[in-house]
């Protein structure tokens, strides 16, 4: 709309310019004294009315001349930010120089081979922004890399078809009585040994196994033997009929999912665990158990005595995150804002990740998980962002690749997995902003 003026009773009138009209002075001295009092109560009404509108036409302008103080200050801000603009431009294409010609200057200086952040990047395959009415608090990827699964506080599973890229099936307790019904959810993840099978967390401290192809509840563990408060992670071993699981009532326990029986009971001095993962299959590691807790410890377990092989240090907040790596090694999140890396031959701390220094001040590290081929890592942050970090099949330390925006909410855990036609890296984000994004590496 133009701003400059206004049009009034079919006259233009310019910002303040023109001012109220008087109302014309009439006489009634020449008409008959019979008129008279009718035409002056006419004419009184017409003045009233005259000035009514005087006063209308008043209000207007003065509206009129607040939105134009208002357009010209704005005017003046975009002005003035422009500038700003062109500066930060001149000064990026200067540092960008500048760099140039450093990386020029040392080229001769060796990169290690695994670093695969040159023009590779991830894109945005599709959103799925819709279906959950609730936070998403834990997606898993078939191991196939057909489907992936989302797990959310409204107490609902959804299955996603990624060759159709669209919704499956939705998994939820429908039974008449409200104490059969699942509660909000923490966490999911597909059997290793058995793919049809799907397990699931929930804040009603049960543990429930679905067949996902048939969309058919199998069992719901817990009660007495089970776990007493809510449960937060879920983890299936690689070469057994087992699963573990760890919750807030300071253990993780290990169970024999085919045939719904706890097996050990891994206890944790006074803190909630939060995340519990297998060590792989091989024979040096197949009966080890990790779990990461709110004491800020991560212990390992050997799950046949149920012992502490080692307690592991580092981080100075809750840790939320784990995962496990084939080539040995295990990752951690926390909401300290690091990821610590550590190797499972020796136990040492060998790399420790800021994401506040990579992403921004107020992250916090949620889930994390590493790439099949085990030489990237997914960081779920608080911020709404993944962060991507690669060459962990490197002697040198990992380095950012790249941050996935796009969230609007805190992003709690990712899962990977393998596109058949490329060989390229496949990435689910699962978010509080109550949606799903689903990302693809472009080789």
């Amino acid at each position: 709309k133009n701003l400059h003026s206004c049009h009034f009773f079919g006259a233009q009138v310019g910002v303040g310019t023109m001012p109220a009209r008087p109302m014309p002075t009439l006489t009634t001295d020449r008409l008959p004294e019979a008129l008279q009092e009718e035409v002056q109560k006419n004419l009184a009404s017409q003045t009233q009315l005259f000035n009514l509108v005087n006063q209308e036409f008043q209000k207007l302008q003065n509206q009129l001349q607040a939105v134009t103080r208002e357009r010209d200050q704005l005017r003046q801000q975009n002005i003035a930010l422009n500038a700003k603009l062109a500066n930060n431009t001149a000064v990026d294409d200067k540092n960008r120089a500048a760099g140039d010609t450093l990386y020029s200057s040392i080229g001769n200086i060796p990169q290690f081979s695994n670093d695969r952040s040159g023009s590779e990047q991830f894109v945005l395959e599709k959103h799925f922004p819709n279906h959950h009415k609730a936070p998403v608090h834990s997606v898993a990827m078939s191991e196939d890399s057909t489907r992936f699964v989302t797990a959310s506080w409204d107490a609902t599973m959804h299955v996603f078809d990624l060759t159709r890229k669209e919704l499956d099936k939705t998994l939820r307790k429908q039974n008449a009585q409200r104490q059969d019904q699942m509660g909000g959810l923490y966490s999911v993840a597909f059997a290793k040994t058995a793919p049809e099978v799907l397990g699931c967390t929930s804040v009603d401290k049960h543990v429930y196994l679905w067949n996902h192809r048939t969309g058919t509840q199998i069992s719901k563990l817990g009660g007495e033997k089970g776990h007493q408060d809510e449960v937060n992670g879920i983890d299936f071993h690689a070469g057994q009929q087992v699963m573990a699981t760890a919750s807030d009532d300071t253990t993780a326990i290990v169970w024999d999912f085919a045939e719904g029986i706890p097996l050990r009971t891994l206890p944790h001095p006074g803190k909630a665990v939060y995340g519990v993962t297998f060590l792989g299959k091989d024979p040096d590691r197949q009966y080890l158990v990790a779990t990461c807790c709110f004491d800020q410890k991560t212990r390992i377990f050997d799950m046949r005595d149920k012992k502490i092989v080692t307690t592991l240090d580092g981080h100075a907040d809750d840790i939320i995150g784990i995962d496990y790596a084939a080539q040995g090694l295990l990752a951690t999140g926390s909401d300290d804002g690091f990821i610590l890396i550590y190797d499972t031959k020796t136990w040492k701390l060998l790399h420790r990740i800021d994401c506040k220094l990579d992403i921004s001040s107020e992250t916090e590290v949620k889930r994390v998980a590493f790439s099949r081929d085990g030489d990237m890592l997914a960081a779920a942050c608080s911020t709404g962002s993944v962060a991507l970090y690669s060459g962990f099949k490197s002697q040198d330390k990992p380095t950012l690749r790249q941050k996935l925006s796009g969230h609007t909410d805190c992003v709690f855990d990712v899962a990977w997995g393998t596109d058949a036609r490329s060989n390229g890296a496949l990435l689910v984000s699962a978010s509080h902003d109550k949606s799903v994004r689903f990302w693809k590496e472009v080789l």
